[in-house]
């Protein structure tokens, strides 16, 4: 079973920083496994975690980012994986290999290598949105990763290094003063209402165009 092939487990996020909000933040974790995850596995732990979530609706989603220990430890992955574990997550059971990774400052390499799979999520969300029935904390979320991926286009060039989204947010807006489509963001995410598949479809759009123009 998925516990059976634990290796470490980290938290991060607004939860790790003490800054959580009971009923409106979500959990984010940051698992190492020690060897590939089936599917029956991955059915295995959202069963579990469904579980845990009606039992503590404080927390409104979990997130998982799940890698493997070879893949998180190999010298190739040092400005995703080594940068990641050892300056933005917290080890809460298990091995701590956050420790034999050197201290980094965030650089250009840092910043493309968390960004890797900018596009691909992109275009993974927006044939998510066809599905009309997508949870309101999945949007929010989808949001979240959109204002993190254009922050980390333009956080060298800044000279900052931030870990919040409202803060991300707001040096982009210092960065782009006339760019709408971050005030546009600003809007959806300061409002209590529902975001419209529609919305932030056209986010998502605008957010593509953006960054072959950056």
């Amino acid at each position: 079973m998925f516990a059976e092939k634990l290796h470490s487990i980290y938290i991060y996020g607004s939860v790790g920083r003490g800054e959580a909000v009971a009923y409106k933040s979500d959990l984010d974790l940051t698992v190492i496994v020690k060897s590939p995850t089936t599917l029956a596995e991955k059915n295995e732990l959202n069963e579990k975690t469904l579980s845990l979530l009606r039992r503590h609706k404080e927390i409104i989603k979990i997130d998982y980012d799940i890698g493997e220990s070879k893949e998180a430890l190999a010298q190739e992955n040092l400005y995703e994986w080594g940068f990641w574990l050892r300056h933005m997550c917290t080890c809460i059971y298990g091995e701590d290999i956050s420790t034999t990774f050197p201290r980094m400052k965030a650089n250009e390499k840092i910043s493309a290598a968390l960004n890797r799979d900018l596009f691909k999520l992109t275009d993974f969300y927006r044939q998510a949105l066809n599905n009309e029935n997508m949870p309101e904390v999945t949007k929010r979320t989808i949001l979240k990763r959109i204002i993190r991926g254009a922050y980390l286009k333009i956080n060298v060039e800044d000279e900052s290094w931030s870990t919040k989204v409202d803060e991300n947010l707001m040096i982009l807006q210092l960065h782009f003063p006339n760019e709408e489509l971050f005030e546009k963001i600003k809007l959806i995410k300061s409002s209590d209402k529902p975001i419209k598949n529609s919305e932030l479809i056209e986010i998502l759009e605008k957010f593509k165009l953006w960054l072959k123009n950056i």
